[in-house]
């Protein structure tokens, strides 16, 4: 359907453009002229950047930027694991601390006699 909306278009355009400069070539005269005048000066102007565009430094400057962000995405991940490391270390050393003290020596925990 798209690609069938898209011919149609096409079609219409080429159409319109043919009419358009069959009527101008019959009257001798240009039909919307200061519409058309400052198209042209518009895309003058497009051509103009488009020739100058340097997409080698877009690229260039791209990956660096790409770069940057995921070199501060790792480095936050890894401040969170060892936030997250320092937390479980505490807890660990704080449960053998209580267990220690809550078990006396010579004694295991959950044996019944």
């Amino acid at each position: 359907m798209a690609l069938l909306a898209s011919i149609l278009v096409v079609a219409v355009l080429l159409g319109g453009f043919l009419f358009l400069t069959a009527v101008e070539k019959k009257s001798g005269r240009r039909m919307f002229a200061p519409l058309r005048a400052r198209l042209d000066v518009y895309a003058d102007g497009m051509t103009h950047h488009a020739r100058k565009f340097d997409g080698k430094a877009l690229m260039n400057r791209l990956r660096v930027i790409g770069a940057y962000i995921v070199h501060e995405f790792v480095h936050t991940v890894l401040i969170a694991v060892r936030a997250l490391e320092r937390l479980l270390t505490q807890t660990v050393r704080m449960l053998r601390t209580h267990h220690l003290k809550s078990t006396p020596h010579g004694e295991t925990e959950g044996k019944v006699e």
